[in-house]
């Protein structure tokens, strides 16, 4: 008796999934990071028929086998249902986070499990390395021609200007995508084996998203970004400790210098650098923990339920 192989993967598939993905990751970053209600109810629905493809081509052909991360999240699925449920002072606000944690999840799993070839990979990344060059053009358009400018004809807030925030309402959400796109662009332009029109273009990304990064102004995503460079050498594993410290040193003295150079020259990044010593860190920031702290106190078991933090701030 001979064995029965597997159903053979699809390809158009993964490039439905993919095609989907990049409709909804596009959608969602052009539109003030999908926050406004009649953008996000598009969200909601690319995202459900994102899902209803992966599913549909799992009955279809099989589908490969379930990566165990991709089972991480349901506990806190679960409990984040009970919790909007029966906790949540409002309903509405419990069952509202809660779709936005569920959708993050069916990303987070059709990516982990749906989308395995290298095409639609390779699309994925194009898609996000495209939305990220058109960000910084934005960024720059606000930074030097209209600081107030903002998608879907909104204006930005006295807070932020000064600020470049791109697609986004709020420049530490362009700061966040530059920092998922910045290492990875840097890794290939600093990798083996990489042809040189490759290594280019893959630097010329880079350097391009360090300049929105720098436009943003954000303390933390430069911060994270420094640590998370230094850092690097060390746990990555390759030559002996005695070169990884050297290299490790060396990116220190780099954002050193750099960010004395910004000091110097650059009187936005000087001003909110100043604040970050005047202020011993942050203003607002320590007030919003208390907040979560005192719900904590009360809680400390179940929480306040979702949507309580809004509540008390309120």
């Amino acid at each position: 008796m001979g064995t029965t192989s597997p159903s053979p993967r699809v390809p158009v598939w993964e490039w439905i999934h993919a095609l989907l993905l990049a409709a909804s990751l596009a959608w969602t970053t052009l539109c003030l990071g999908g926050y406004r209600p009649e953008t996000m109810t598009v969200t909601v629905w690319l995202n459900g028929l994102l899902l209803a493809s992966v599913l549909l081509s799992v009955a279809l052909q099989g589908g490969p086998a379930i990566h165990p991360a991709g089972w991480l999240l349901l506990p806190f699925f679960a409990y984040a249902a009970a919790n909007a449920a029966w906790l949540t002072p409002v309903g509405w606000l419990g069952w509202h986070d809660w779709l936005l944690w569920a959708q993050a999840g069916v990303v987070f799993w059709v990516v982990l499990n749906g989308v395995q070839l290298p095409g639609p990979r390779s699309f994925l990344l194009a898609v996000l390395a495209v939305l990220a060059v058109v960000a910084v053009t934005l960024a720059v358009y606000q930074r030097f021609l209209d600081p107030e400018w903002l998608m879907l004809g909104r204006r930005q807030v006295l807070q932020f200007l000064g600020r470049s925030s791109g697609p986004f309402g709020i420049p530490n959400s362009l700061a966040a995508l530059l920092l998922l796109v910045f290492p990875a662009t840097l890794a290939v332009g600093l990798g083996r084996g990489v042809s040189i029109g490759w290594r280019a273009l893959a630097l010329g990304l880079t350097g391009t998203f360090g300049f929105g990064l720098f436009l943003t102004i954000s303390r933390g995503a430069w911060l994270g970004l420094a640590l998370a460079l230094i850092v690097w050498p060390l746990v990555s594993g390759w030559r002996s400790l005695a070169r990884r410290l050297a290299v490790s040193t060396g990116i220190l003295v780099a954002v050193v210098v750099t960010v004395a150079t910004i000091y110097a020259v650059a009187p936005g990044p000087r001003l909110r650098l100043d604040q970050l010593v005047e202020f011993s860190g942050e203003r607002t920031r320590p007030i919003m923990w208390r907040i979560g702290w005192s719900i904590f106190r009360e809680h400390p078991i179940t929480g306040g339920g979702a949507g309580s933090y809004n509540v008390l701030l309120e």
